[in-house]
């Protein structure tokens, strides 16, 4: 592109000084949306830890406590927790040893992570030739959707930050023309696989954004030298080769705690995975609610409209932008639909057959890619509407974050304790008896072993106390009701003779109460 000739000295000054207030304004409308991301975040300061895997992953976790008392293996590799995560177990190690178990602390981390996450993305989409304005609405469609509430909320959901700020990183240096950007790209996309292996699919994107970014936005018919082809397999190769034994290991890991789907299932497994692309989009959409658990009351589900006709949404809309957004624009967005198709892949059940993968958290790197789309659109409508309507559109992200906010806030809070998180997944699902057990262990958790046992008789005077004998049982033992109590447990002994929480709390009662 040929250099305009400078302007005078003059003149330069009072367009600067006439841009002056255009450009704060801009700033403005960056830093309140980021300003209201981080107000969000502060309740989750006086968040605890929950029963729902931070006893696996953190609080009981050797590998967290006691490092160096844990075999190199076992660090990378993470056995116990399904696959290879050791940068997440990692940072809770280090969380550990600056602060305890102080739950404060590792709520601090994941809360820096997420803004660190939603500050990554606004830059990145300002690489992708967006506009402030459109590049903060996008941070804030992801940062505030109320389906990233749940790993900026929950400890254990630490594991999707990381995978997504890595990745965002992966990607952000594969297109830095610096002698040392590939080997950072490799690197951090190495460290987002080794925190989720959810990232797998940033791996194509890093190799064919810079071909991507090779056409001009005035040259949209441009065609990209046969030779960049050849130069980006020959660059994917060292992604694979990072990737691949990844993979195998996160594959035995996924087949040895049971969560691959049997073959007796498979006939029956296209239909649970466009299900669950429904699933994900309607909580994208705002449709469904976040919730710790999703349980349909039958499985396989049936046909739902809103649900099953999520996806067919999804492609008129992603067709309607790649029709109507032209330039950098639809670049942008369709840089934003193809992250959003790679980091879903690896958790949809497709390449995969999971026995579960309707996880709320499967929406977090996705809403990364569909909100730099929401951006993409933000821009073409500033361009085509009348500049009074155009100045409006521009503070659509300090809107829009100030509408998200409530949203957020409220789906956060369901993460404060056992109890509010599993009554909400109760009240949303009020036919499965066992978030009824789960809401009862919550409320004895939280309030204490008396009100745990008034909603576990709750649960028995509906579901019957078939599920809930052992929980009855050690309720009863510690309100001092040991008669009852060594019924219970006697029961549950029976019929599960080698519970070890039953013998020890029935074993301490028959020491104190007469032989019968």
């Amino acid at each position: 592109m040929a250099l305009l000739p400078p302007a005078p000295r003059g003149e330069l000054e009072a367009k600067t000084s006439a841009e002056a207030p255009l450009a704060d304004k801009a700033r403005l409308g960056v830093w309140i949306p980021f300003a209201v991301i981080a107000a969000c975040l502060v309740p989750t300061l006086w968040f605890g830890f929950l029963a729902w895997d931070d006893p696996e992953h953190v609080l009981n976790n050797l590998a967290v406590r006691q490092p160096l008392q844990v075999p190199l293996r076992d660090l990378l590799l993470t056995p116990s927790l399904g696959y290879p995560i050791p940068v997440t177990i990692a940072s809770y190690a280090l969380n550990f040893a600056l602060s305890g178990a102080a739950p404060w602390a590792f709520h601090l981390s994941n809360a820096l992570l997420h803004l660190g996450v939603s500050g990554m993305l606004y830059l990145f989409a300002r690489r992708l030739g967006l506009s402030r304005a459109a590049s903060a609405l996008a941070m804030t469609v992801f940062a505030l959707h109320p389906v990233a509430a749940e790993p900026a909320s929950w400890v254990s959901g630490r594991k999707d930050e990381l995978a997504a700020l890595f990745g965002l990183c992966a990607v952000w240096l594969s297109t830095t023309k610096h002698r040392f950007a590939y080997v950072g790209s490799l690197t951090c996309y190495g460290l987002a696989l080794l925190s989720k292996p959810v990232a797998a699919g940033i791996a194509l994107l890093c190799v064919l954004l810079p071909i991507w970014q090779g056409a001009t936005p005035t040259a949209t018919t441009q065609k990209p030298a046969a030779g960049a082809w050849g130069a980006a397999a020959l660059q994917l190769v060292p992604y694979l080769v990072v990737l691949v034994p990844i993979t195998f290991a996160g594959f035995a890991g996924q087949a040895r705690v049971g969560a691959l789907e049997e073959t007796s299932q498979l006939l029956s497994h296209p239909h649970l995975v466009w299900y669950a692309l429904g699933h994900h989009l309607s909580l994208v959409f705002g449709w469904e609610v976040p919730t710790a658990k999703y349980l349909p009351a039958v499985w396989p589900p049936g046909f739902s409209a809103r649900v099953d006709l999520a996806p067919l949404l999804l492609g008129a809309l992603a067709g309607l932008s790649v029709w109507k957004l032209r330039g950098g624009r639809g670049r942008a967005a369709a840089i934003g639909l193809t992250w959003a198709a790679l980091t879903y892949l690896p958790s949809s059940g497709l390449f995969f057959p999971l026995t579960r993968f309707l996880a709320d958290s499967y929406a977090y790197l996705p809403l990364l890619g569909l909100g730099a789309c929401a951006g993409a659109a933000l821009d073409a409508l500033v361009e085509h509407t009348r500049p009074p309507l155009a100045r409006l559109l521009r503070v659509a992200p300090i809107a829009l974050s100030l509408a998200l906010a409530p949203a957020f806030l409220a789906s956060s809070a369901r993460f404060h304790d056992d109890a509010q998180l599993w009554q909400h997944a109760f009240s949303r699902f009020p036919h499965h008896p066992r978030l009824c057990r789960q809401w009862a262990n919550g409320v004895a958790a939280v309030r204490g072993p008396a009100a745990g046992l008034e909603v576990t008789d709750h649960c028995i005077a509906r579901f019957g106390d078939a599920l809930f004998v052992k929980n009855r049982g050690v309720l009863l033992a510690e309100v001092g009701r040991e008669a009852e109590a060594r019924e219970w447990l006697t029961r549950a002994l029976s019929e599960a003779p080698n519970d070890a929480t039953a013998r020890r709390y029935l074993s301490a009662i028959e020491h104190r109460l007469p032989k019968r």
